[in-house]
């Protein structure tokens, strides 16, 4: 239940499960990296209509005018973006497209938020 938790937060609680996976800092135990583990090559992706909508959005045109083609289905996907192969229009180089999820700055810095108030209640001497 805790990893589909985590799966359904997404952002910044996606991030925390995959340094725990890797075992960053070597502070986790093996059955929390092992639980984890399908958080470092296993997150959803969003469907390629949302994707579509933030390269148009950032590139101020459709999507055709830029790229001659581009895999609706990613290579790879992570705790605030997704990555999808692509060709460009202008000269027919082969590219990868890395698109951050709308609004994943603000979720991040509202649960660091979120997370540094709990700190300053269970242990207010450590939190500046």
């Amino acid at each position: 239940i805790g990893l589909e938790k985590i799966m359904e937060l997404q952002g910044f609680y996606v991030k925390s499960g995959q340094m725990a996976a890797a075992n960053i800092g070597n502070a986790f135990p093996p059955i929390w990296q092992e639980t984890l583990s399908p958080l470092q090559d296993e997150c959803p992706s969003r469907p390629f209509h949302v994707v579509k909508s933030i390269i148009e959005s950032e590139y101020g045109k459709p999507l055709h005018e830029t790229f001659s083609s581009i895999d609706e289905t990613p290579i790879g996907a992570a705790s605030i973006g997704q990555v999808h192969r692509a060709t460009l229009k202008e000269n027919g180089n082969q590219v990868v497209v890395k698109v951050m999820y709308p609004g994943v700055e603000d979720v991040f810095r509202g649960d660091v938020r979120t997370i540094k108030m709990f700190c300053q209640v269970a242990q207010p001497v450590h939190v500046p």
